[in-house]
């Protein structure tokens, strides 16, 4: 059904584009962060910049170790943006560092 396509799981993930995504949709945005397309990988990352929350810095941390340097780059850019108190004192991936 086209799942092997990069293209369409890129064009799915479009779909998360105007609306924060619930939990179900994060954790497909995470899993997308693992893909082996890098076109599938920055899709999730240009979501996630998009929505200040712990499930989209999470995703955004994750990318810093992307093979692709224009996706570090723009995860790298989106961190920077990220202001928010409660994602950055809630992230799981910052609790393991305390």
């Amino acid at each position: 059904m086209g799942a092997d396509d990069p293209e369409v799981r890129a064009a799915y993930l479009r779909l998360f584009e105007d609306r924060e995504p619930d939990a179900t949709r994060w954790q497909e945005l995470a899993r997308a962060g693992d893909d082996e397309d890098a076109r599938v990988r920055r899709v999730a990352i240009d979501i996630a910049s998009r929505f200040q929350s712990p499930e989209g810095l999470s995703i955004l941390v994750h990318a810093l170790d992307d093979a692709v340097v224009d996706n570090v780059l723009v995860a790298l850019a989106a961190l920077r943006d990220h202001e928010d108190e409660i994602a950055l004192r809630w992230c799981p991936v910052y609790r393991d560092w305390e």
